[in-house]
């Protein structure tokens, strides 16, 4: 009786692990990814221990059924395949759900990855648009005779404006670079 108890408690756990798989998969879709992250590690490791359990349950029943040294009555005989058939189709239950978390955990890595690259491609513009910039005032900020423009009063106006025209004409430069690149891929 205890198997049989232990077995519906199994098969009770499968469909509710197959149902809180649904619940994060619904919020993953709906954009709450990187909340369901933790949710998605526990579900796994539910998943893997109820696989463990399940297969040395069906392995049990499949020798009951199977063994061809035990004298065995056919009746017994035909329980043990009957719950092997149960515990099977519990056991395919598990794996579905499994693999779905498996999934669910690689779509999560790869919004997050997505994420991180859109972060990073920003972070590079401004890098590079503002890269000129600093070259020029690092420049003119120089305490050295013969700078350009040291004796003029229009001197500071004048720097700036190149330090502006050089970070202008490299973003022109990278957003022309970036439409050739979008329109070869």
């Amino acid at each position: 009786m205890t198997r049989l108890s232990s077995m519906a408690r199994r098969a009770f756990a499968a469909t509710d692990l197959g149902h809180a798989v649904d619940v994060v998969e619904d919020r993953v879709l709906e954009g709450y990814a990187t909340e369901a992250g933790a949710d998605i590690g526990a579900l796994r490791r539910q998943a893997v221990k109820l696989n463990r359990q399940l297969a040395r349950l069906l392995g049990l029943f499949r020798r009951v059924e199977l063994a061809p040294g035990i004298r065995l009555p056919s009746d017994v005989r035909e329980a043990g395949g009957r719950m092997a058939q149960r515990l099977e189709s519990i056991h395919q239950e598990v794996h579905s759900s499994q693999e779905r978390a498996r999934l669910l955990q690689d779509e999560v890595a790869a919004r997050s990855a997505a994420q991180t690259n859109r972060q990073l491609y920003v972070l590079s513009m401004l890098t590079a648009v503002f890269l000129p910039a600093t070259l020029v005032t690092g420049l003119f900020g120089m305490n050295t005779d013969g700078l350009p423009f040291a004796g003029s009063g229009w001197g500071f106006w004048l720097a700036c404006i190149v330090a502006v025209a050089a970070a202008a004409s490299v973003y022109l430069l990278l957003a022309l670079a970036l439409r050739r690149s979008s329109r070869q891929g």
